[in-house]
């Protein structure tokens, strides 16, 4: 798991927080849509990364882009991000408070990295045996790795599971030390 999830993580955390008693993450879930769009193109993050901008502008700047009237605790959550230079980071917040919302609902996002193409039927009988250990309903996001000699790397949340070749080689190297 990369740095920025790891920074990413507590913003997605509060925001799953503060709207999960509010019928309101599909409203946020829309809008960090819509920010990733505008933080991830390079004007924006110069225009950002100048210290004479204030927050306030850049706010209502994007307030004006996603074309619509920012609520109280979105303008909050902006801002916050902006102060703390974390607004480089809103794709990640999405993913990790999508994941949180799906979780709630008796859903996990499971990345698979396999060396191969898997078949429907490898992919059911992973996504089913993901599902009796997590007990939850899982959906599969499968993604060819060229670097993997053979096998799979599973990544549910923060827990990784290695069945790659390497995986498997480097715990029996461990085994015999």
């Amino acid at each position: 798991m990369s740095e920025s999830y790891t920074i990413a993580r507590p913003y997605a955390n509060a925001l799953f927080e503060l709207t999960k008693d509010k019928n309101e993450s599909q409203d946020w879930l829309d809008f960090l849509g819509a920010l990733c769009e505008i933080a991830e193109t390079r004007e924006f993050l110069t225009f950002v990364d100048n210290p004479k901008v204030e927050n306030g502008v850049i706010v209502d700047l994007i307030s004006d882009l996603v074309q619509v009237d920012l609520s109280t605790a979105q303008r909050n959550f902006l801002n916050l991000l902006i102060e703390n230079k974390r607004i480089k980071i809103v794709r990640q917040i999405k993913e990790l408070f999508s994941a949180r919302c799906e979780e709630e609902r008796g859903f996990l996002s499971v990345e698979v990295r396999s060396a191969f193409p898997l078949n429907e039927d490898e992919k059911n009988n992973l996504q089913q045996k993901l599902s009796d250990k997590f007990g939850k309903k899982c959906s599969l996001n499968v993604e060819i790795a060229k670097g993997l000699v053979g096998g799979v790397v599973v990544r549910v949340n923060d827990e990784v599971i290695d069945f790659s070749a390497q995986g498997r080689l480097e715990a029996f190297a461990r085994s015999l030390a």
